[in-house]
């Protein structure tokens, strides 16, 4: 009996010595502050906290794990350190060079024998070896470099939205490829100097959309579409377009918390805010056979955009999203069509009108759907720290200063934006 109670006795010291530890996320900055721990760079860091607020710091390395303690007035301590550059411990330079391959594929191939204005023999030439060379040269340029994850996909996106931008700004395919590389650059510097995270320049790919939107919407809503010419209208949007991005990308900077499904999702509910009270009207001009002023719907997608957006800002603030979970959600009005059409077609015969409630059906069971997919794979904020409070964000349109229209030079040149 007493050997019994001595066992019990012994294995309960050990339980009650076992450690207890919660595993924390962190940023790139902190990232860089810890590692500056260790004599040798790590590959990751990995932060954990104790019950009793000791704080291990795990390096990573390919061979072996190195772990250091820290109590809770030296870890906040060293989090108040300032550094002149951040350390970038991750590696996405496979994702940076898939990106730079699909441009130098997709856009540089035929944009710079366009930008030369080649023809024939000489254009095929080039455009068959463009792709081979930018790959190479940006695999050379960055041998010797850890790239971030924001410097890979803001690079890639960049290429992309200069693309769009250069065209439709000169009405020129030869600016194409030049406004490709420009912001291509550009962004990889902000990425990988900046601090800038696929989350950031995902919004900043939001607010590209939002710009020629916003820019289309109040065009219509005022009654000046038709005053201007269609290269005219892609002009100033693209102005708007490009504006509003890197002001959106820069007002980021508080955004730590913000995952890149964060982003993505934010843009899927600005994108239902918008078509909300439009496909309401759509409903019932279908009951009256009578289609309303386009400016009513102009007005109205406007005005649920900013509910939508203000939702999407809300929810990224408070909770994580993947990126599979975030692209599930852009799923759901595709199973929503499916499942309204297939059931209209069922349940509708000659003199009921189920058709015409189409657009109101669709909603709901998108709103339904893509409500059910976003609550199973969401997750709280691992660490509170980061949430973003509320404050006021501005955003610059200098449409003003590129033409001496009498409608544009009027729109303004300042707005503000609240963060609730």
């Amino acid at each position: 009996m007493k050997r019994f109670l001595l066992l019990i006795v012994f294995f309960s010291i050990i339980f009650s010595q076992e450690i207890v530890m919660k595993k924390i996320k962190i940023d790139r900055q902190a990232e860089s502050l810890l590692s500056t721990l260790f004599a040798i760079k790590p590959h990751g860091i990995e932060l954990f906290v104790t019950d009793d607020s000791l704080y291990i710091i795990e390096a990573n390395y390919k061979d072996k794990k190195i772990t250091k303690s820290l109590t809770n007035i030296e870890y906040q301590k060293l989090l108040t350190m300032k550094t002149e550059k951040i350390i970038i411990l991750e590696d996405a330079r496979v994702p940076f060079l898939l990106g730079q391959t699909i441009l130098g594929i997709g856009v540089y191939s035929w944009g710079l024998p366009v930008a030369l204005s080649l023809e024939d023999r000489a254009a095929a030439a080039t455009g068959l070896l463009t792709p081979f060379v930018w790959t190479g040269a940006t695999y050379l340029l960055t041998n010797r470099k850890n790239i971030s994850g924001g410097a890979a996909y803001g690079s890639f996106m960049g290429g992309i939205e200069g693309a769009f931008h250069g065209g439709f700004l000169l009405n020129s395919g030869r600016a194409i490829m030049p406004f490709s590389i420009a912001e291509n650059f550009i962004d990889f510097s902000l990425g990988q100097e900046l601090d800038f995270t696929p989350g950031m320049f995902q919004r900043k790919f939001n607010h590209v959309i939002y710009g020629g939107y916003h820019y289309a919407g109040f065009v219509i809503l005022l009654g000046k579409e038709h005053e201007f010419s269609v290269e005219s209208n892609l002009r100033y949007g693209s102005v708007v377009s490009l504006a509003e991005g890197y002001t959106a990308l820069f007002s980021s900077t508080r955004s730590n918390y913000l995952t890149y499904g964060d982003a993505l999702f934010e843009l899927r509910t600005s994108m239902f805010g918008a078509q909300f009270i439009p496909l309401c009207i759509a409903s019932y001009d279908l009951f009256r056979e009578e289609a309303s002023d386009l400016k009513i719907y102009a007005g109205t997608s406007l005005i649920g955009f900013v509910g939508g957006y203000i939702l999407g800002n809300k929810l990224s603030r408070e909770n994580d999203l993947s990126g599979p979970a975030a692209f599930l959600t852009y799923l759901m009005p595709y199973l929503a069509h499916g499942l309204t059409g297939g059931l209209t077609l069922i349940i509708d015969e000659e003199g009921k009108s189920i058709a015409r409630a189409y657009p109101l059906i669709f909603l709901a069971t998108d709103l339904g759907l893509t409500y059910f997919a976003y609550d199973r794979f969401v997750e709280k904020h691992a660490n509170a720290r980061h949430i973003e409070k509320g404050g006021f964000n501005f955003y610059f349109n200098p449409i003003g200063f590129v033409t001496n229209d009498q409608f544009l030079s009027k729109l303004p040149f300042v707005a503000f934006s609240y963060s609730f």
